[in-house]
């Protein structure tokens, strides 16, 4: 707007950027044998209008091109027949994250042989009923706190029972409580292998735990939601700074000194009330 009486028209106007991340991204998620786990993630990804899934049987997917997914999702894969082992390794060498859900129907051997981050050993077909665990030091990405919630009272999952590792670059989202005890078993891992991110269910049951949302809140919003922060860590692709800090080039005498922050998680949600400090100094150094 301008106005008769203005001696200057140049401040009228402001240009600026605005950063928009791509976020409609194409999920895969693959299957051998018909699991209510399939149809619990299916359900959860598509609450979220970004996400375009589409579901196959292991047997169509050799017709399908892998570099052209955000994420690869295998429920049940591979198998003690090494089905499923070939598009682990595609998505890994292609640089597409993938998620791999355990159910009894997975290879133990298979899947340590994977190198996915974590490996089982001693497992002598033996299972234990797990609760989740939620690990408050993790941080990749953060669970709202309906989220937080429904995990703490959620039914348990069938989680194989062994020896567990963890390897060093892994981030443990949630460990295993098994009756009343947590126990130094990782539940649900994230991992780099070869730089692309991988993440790692090691239980069967999930749809259990969309049903109990629905039960107890009235709505998925909370499995849902947990679902999506796990497939927007794995699947955003896009690099951008974590951590900026804004301020005025040039600084008057009379003009107080403003400096803004930012900080992110790395799936680009704002983390914020966290302490940061910053050291100011002039051209002598102090």
């Amino acid at each position: 707007t301008y106005f008769e009486e203005e001696i200057s028209e140049k401040n009228n106007t402001y240009t600026f950027a605005v950063d928009v991340l791509e976020s409609r991204q194409k999920i895969l998620l693959a299957y051998e044998a018909v699991h209510p786990d399939v149809a619990a993630l299916r359900r959860a990804i598509e609450s979220n209008k970004n996400y375009d899934c589409q579901v196959v049987r292991l047997s169509e997917v050799n017709s399908l091109d892998i570099h052209s997914y955000n994420c690869v999702i295998l429920v049940g894969l591979p198998t003690a027949f090494g089905n499923g082992k070939s598009i682990l390794s595609q998505a890994v060498e292609a640089g597409v994250p993938s998620l791999v859900v355990y159910n009894q129907a997975s290879s133990v051997e298979a899947l340590n042989a994977q190198n996915v981050g974590v490996t089982i050993e001693n497992f002598r077909n033996s299972y234990d009923e797990v609760k989740p665990a939620y690990q408050s030091d993790f941080s990749l990405f953060q669970l709202d706190e309906a989220s937080k919630t429904m995990l703490e009272q959620a039914p348990p999952l069938i989680a194989p029972f062994g020896s567990y590792s963890v390897g060093a670059q892994s981030k443990v989202l949630c460990s295993q409580i098994v009756g009343t005890i947590e126990v130094a078993r990782p539940l649900l891992v994230f991992s780099q292998i070869k730089n692309t991110k991988t993440g790692v269910v090691l239980g069967e049951g999930f749809w259990r735990w969309r049903l109990f949302d629905k039960k107890v809140n009235g709505s998925f919003a909370a499995f849902d939601s947990f679902v999506n922060k796990m497939i927007a860590y794995l699947a955003l692709t896009e690099k951008r700074e974590l951590f900026s800090v804004n301020g005025e080039n040039i600084i008057s005498d009379n003009q107080d000194a403003l400096f803004t922050a930012e900080l992110y998680d790395k799936s680009y949600e704002p983390m914020p009330n966290r302490e940061i400090s910053m050291t100011v100094r002039n051209e002598k150094g102090k």
